[in-house]
């Protein structure tokens, strides 16, 4: 009965597939001091059915739920998510928000438009843009429907 009851508490406690951090990487290092680990090398992560390609991760923990709190991807930064992609050099994305902020040269293509600035703000619940400084966009027309 207790082990009935160990496994079903163990069951409830364990997060659903989708919140489930899938990281693939040539090196790994645990933190568990400062609640984070680092991936190097060819890294590739996955995060509730968005791809996160980059050289350098960094997932951070929170202590109290420990769950996952953000990410901080650098060099050579690609998300993919749905109709977006993105690239840039450092992206750092805020799960409590689900809030990713773009910065080093930042490029967002969403369809068949194209947006550049140094920082990109993307809401990836509503699809918010916020693009500061130097802001370059390419919007094209919506496509009717035949």
């Amino acid at each position: 009965m207790a082990a009935l009851l160990l496994l079903s508490t163990l069951a409830a406690a364990e997060p659903k597939p989708a919140d489930r951090l899938r990281v693939t990487s040539d090196l790994m290092s645990v933190y568990p001091d400062k609640n984070y680990s680092e991936f190097i090398g060819h890294v590739e992560a996955i995060y509730q059915g968005r791809l996160l390609r980059c050289r350098r991760l960094k997932a951070f923990f929170s202590k109290e739920a420990k769950s996952l709190d953000r990410i901080e991807a650098e060099e050579d930064v690609v998300l993919i998510d749905k109709e977006i992609e993105a690239r840039c050099a450092r992206a750092v994305y805020y799960k409590d928000r689900d809030l990713v902020v773009l910065k080093g040269d930042p490029h967002l293509k969403s369809g068949d438009n194209i947006f550049r600035g140094q920082v990109i703000n993307v809401n990836l619940t509503s699809r918010r843009l916020t693009i500061e400084g130097g802001v370059e966009a390419d919007i094209a027309p919506e496509k009717k429907a035949d």
